[in-house]
């Protein structure tokens, strides 16, 4: 394995620095390249190089999830994300255009940040990844607290079912209701709960799944196991193709772990479908329900564009960048660590409702992004949101922080033991792992909402068993 691992490594650095240069020599020679991103193949090239020269960022990826999206996100924003700018236009339509001294910042900064990554990798990786193996007997969860908190789940729907207009299947995409939290008891909770009980639901049936394939194995308890994890993730919240992708990445992963024997069956037939699902719902989105039907030359004509936009605002691209750092200069004067206090408690379940401020670093971003508007559309990307909190200096902080955990969360679901243990810890490996697409107050809410939840039932599921055996 270690041999493989070792083949596979040096020819995905070797095309990836290959790639690099070429798009970086691509751009540099290209006479509409905007002046202000003179110094944009830099960051290309920096990246090249440090894929190559840093080989521990990719040895690990077969084995571990959360560095394998890692790099995913790595490459896709520094090789993928650029290509499609050279090929259809820098610029992002109906965005604010940050000046020239915003753009160069940006380019250090995400220099600063693409080294930065690669240094905490290559100098952590033994502690975290040293021993791969993930040949622990999976076992089976008591879930008697989860279905407790289930049931009332249930109650709190059958009592006030508008808690659910939040949600749509993938294809229909609904607008996000924002005065949901405010006609609900408890502003944000109920929602919050439902959000978690989709999860939990996912990963109960799963194990009740195969509790079953253990008394009498049949593949068809693997093929009704993916069938649940595909169902139960095409119900969304609001418009985001990024909840499709992370609980279909997990359910995939836990039904690996559980049924390894049909590993690459089970990798070939939900990569399938996983990929046929985010196209058609991205052409959906971009496009409209009924895109197979109306999709016209013109428009056609305009996918690499609209596809260049996309990949630089999912993958906080040079432009998001630049606006965070034109967001620092336009608020530096309100900016605070009280607002950083905030901002981390603004989508905290119970705090959010009482700490959180009106305008955050959030809402400034966007206003600058949209040139004055009210929308909060766009994610601050990570490195923008340490820089506009502790300055250049400190800016990768969260990266640090945030690469850290996702080395930490690989080994605990390499080393978890039961169903819940290995979703919960391989759901936050995903989460962590594609940080760049996200920011500190949205994993920050994650950790609160959701992993430490998850957490505590396994934890009292674990003490119920304890007690039950002590009484006998």
């Amino acid at each position: 394995m270690r041999k493989s691992s070792f083949k596979l490594n040096g020819i995905l650095r070797i095309t990836v620095f290959s790639l690099s240069i070429v798009i970086a020599l691509l751009i540099l020679i290209d006479p509409n390249l905007p002046s202000e991103m003179n110094y944009f193949p830099l960051v290309v090239l920096t990246f090249g190089i440090c894929y190559l020269v840093f080989g521990k960022m990719s040895y690990y990826i077969l084995n571990n999830i959360g560095i394998l999206g890692l790099n995913i996100t790595l490459i896709i924003r520094y090789v993928f994300t650029p290509f499609f700018m050279w090929l259809s236009g820098y610029s992002i339509s109906n965005a604010v255009s940050p000046s020239v001294e915003n753009y160069e910042t940006a380019i250090i900064l995400m220099i600063y940040e693409i080294i930065i990554i690669f240094l905490v990798v290559e100098i952590l990786a033994n502690k975290f990844y040293r021993k791969e193996s993930n040949t622990n007997k999976i076992n089976v969860n008591s879930n008697f607290v989860g279905s407790i908190f289930l049931a009332i789940t249930i109650l709190i729907v059958l009592i006030y079912p508008s808690v659910l207009s939040n949600y749509s299947f993938i294809f229909t995409f609904n607008k996000f209701d924002e005065g949901l939290t405010s006609n609900l008891p408890l502003g944000s909770l109920f929602p919050l709960m439902v959000s978690f009980s989709i999860m939990l639901f996912t990963v109960s049936i799963i194990n009740k799944t195969y509790s079953s394939y253990l008394k009498k194995p049949s593949p068809v308890y693997i093929y009704f196991s993916i069938l649940v994890v595909f169902t139960f993730s095409s119900f969304i919240e609001g418009t985001s193709r990024f909840s499709i992708v992370i609980p279909m990445v997990t359910g995939m992963y836990l039904i690996t772990r559980i049924y390894p024997a049909f590993k690459y069956k089970i990798y070939s037939i939900c990569g399938i479908i996983l990929l046929g699902i985010v196209s058609i719902t991205t052409l959906v989105k971009q496009f409209g329900v009924n895109s197979f039907n109306s999709i016209n030359n013109s428009q056609i004509n305009n996918i690499g564009e609209a596809i260049g936009d996309s990949l630089q605002l999912y993958f906080s691209g040079i432009h998001n960048v630049a606006v965070a750092v034109k967001t620092k200069e336009n608020f530096s004067h309100i900016i605070s660590p009280k607002m950083l206090i905030e901002d981390l408690s603004s989508s905290v379940i119970l705090l959010s409702d009482q700490v959180a401020s009106n305008f955050g670093v959030v809402e400034m971003f966007n206003y600058t992004f949209h040139n004055n508007t009210n929308s909060v559309d766009q994610i601050i990307p990570m490195i923008g949101q340490g820089y506009v909190y502790f300055g250049f200096f400190f800016s990768p902080l969260f990266v640090i922080i945030f690469t850290v955990l996702v080395m930490f969360f690989d080994k605990k679901s390499r080393e978890a033991e039961s169903v819940f243990e290995v979703y919960i810890f391989s759901y936050a490996s995903v989460r962590f792992g594609l940080f760049l697409m996200s920011n500190a107050i949205v994993l920050t809410s994650f950790i609160t909402n959701y992993f430490l939840l998850m957490l505590i039932i396994v934890l009292l599921n674990k003490k119920i068993i304890f007690i039950k055996k002590n009484m006998r």
